[in-house]
C-alpha cells in the first residue's frame, strides 16, 4: 500500500495519555494501519514501558523514555520492519536512553531503602507484595537488573537479551542466575517473584 492510510481513531474510553501517544505516532508515521510502524508502537508500548518502570523505578520517566525509543523506531522503520525482532531493538534503545538520562543514579540504594521500609511495615496485601518485588528488582546491580527485566518481564529469549546488552549468551545466563539468587535472599519465601523459577 502506498501513500498515507486513513488515520486511526483512539478507541472510545481510551485514556488521554494513550490517545495523545497514538496521535504522536500517527504524526510521525508516513503510513498508518495494520503492519505499520504505528501498529508496532501501539502493540509494543505496554511491554516497553513496563520494562522501563522495573528498570528505573520511575513511571513518568519510563513513559517518556518509551515514547522517545518508539519515535526512533519510527524514524528507522524501513530497517526495523525487516528485522526478526524489532522489539528487541527498541528495548536496547530504551535501556541506553535510561542510562544516559541518569536513571541509574543511586537506584541500588533507593531500591534497598524502599525494600527495607516495605518489609519493616510487614506488607501482606497482594498489591503491596508486588511493590516489594519491584523494590527488590530495583535494588539489583544494573546489569543483573537489565537481564532480569528483559528475560522475565519482557519475556525475550536469551539470544535477544544477549544482543540487546551486547554480551555473550553465557553472561546473560550468569547474570539472571545471580539476580534471581539475590532476589531470593531479599524476598520472603511467599513473596518470591515469578523470575525465580524460569531458568
Amino acid at each position: 500500500m502506498h501513500g498515507r492510510a486513513r488515520r486511526t481513531t483512539p478507541a472510545p474510553g481510551a485514556d488521554l495519555g494513550t490517545a495523545k501517544r497514538i496521535e504522536h505516532w500517527q504524526a510521525l508515521c508516513p503510513v498508518t494501519g495494520p503492519g505499520t510502524a504505528e501498529d508496532f508502537c501501539i502493540a509494543e508500548y505496554p511491554r516497553l514501558v513496563g520494562s522501563l518502570i522495573l528498570f528505573t523505578g520511575d513511571a513518568d520517566l519510563a513513559a517518556d523514555l518509551a515514547q522517545e525509543a518508539l519515535a526512533r523506531a519510527i524514524r528507522h522503520w524501513s530497517r526495523l520492519e525487516k528485522m526478526t525482532s524489532p522489539g528487541a531493538w527498541v528495548h536496547r534503545v530504551a535501556l541506553n536512553l535510561a542510562k544516559r538520562a541518569g536513571a541509574k543514579k543511586q537506584l541500588e540504594q533507593i531500591g534497598c531503602e524502599r525494600l527495607a521500609a516495605l518489609q519493616a511495615a510487614s506488607v501482606q496485601a497482594e498489591v503491596d507484595s508486588a511493590l516489594v518485588v519491584r523494590a527488590a528488582v530495583l535494588g539489583l546491580p544494573e546489569r543483573q537488573r537489565a537481564a532480569i527485566v528483559l528475560r522475565y518481564y519482557a519475556d525475550l529469549p536469551v539470544v535477544e537479551v544477549a544482543q540487546i546488552m551486547r554480551i555473550a549468551e553465557g553472561t546473560v545466563r550468569a547474570l539472571t542466575h545471580q539476580g534471581t539468587e539475590k532476589l531470593r535472599l531479599l524476598l520472603q519465601p511467599d513473596e518470591q517473584s515469578e523470575v525465580s523459577h524460569h531458568e
